[in-house]
C-alpha cells in the first residue's frame, strides 16, 4: 500500500481528498508493522429491517468494511454501526439476499 496510486484529476478538493486517503494508508501501515488486519465476516444473524449481526475473528473493533459479495445484481449501499471486538451491526439500504463482507 506504500505506493498507493493518485488519479490525475483537475478538481481540487479530489487531489485534497486523495492526499489525505494516501496519508492515512501510510500512517496506518507505519503503526501496524507494515500491514493491515483483516478478516472475512462469519455468522450473519437477521436482526429485522435488513440489518444483520455479523460476527468477526479480527480480535479488535473494525474500522471499516468492504461488500464482497451481495445476491441481489443492484447496487446497495450498507453501513457499519456498533463494532465490537466480536460482532458488527451492518445495515443494507434495502435486503441483499445472501452477502460477504471483508472487516478491516
Amino acid at each position: 500500500m506504500s505506493n498507493l496510486p493518485l488519479e490525475q484529476v483537475d478538481d481540487l478538493s479530489v487531489q485534497r481528498m486523495q492526499g489525505n486517503i494516501s496519508r492515512k494508508f501510510s500512517q496506518n501501515e507505519k503503526g501496524s508493522g507494515g500491514g493491515f488486519k483483516g478478516c472475512v465476516g462469519g455468522t450473519q444473524t437477521p436482526l429485522g429491517n435488513n440489518s444483520y449481526k455479523v460476527e468477526h475473528s479480527l480480535g479488535d473493533t473494525p474500522k471499516g468494511f468492504v461488500i464482497t459479495s451481495q445476491a441481489t445484481s443492484g447496487s446497495i449501499g450498507a453501513t457499519m454501526q456498533n463494532p465490537t471486538g466480536t460482532d458488527v451491526t451492518i445495515t443494507w439500504d434495502s435486503d441483499p439476499g445472501a452477502f460477504q463482507i471483508f472487516l478491516y
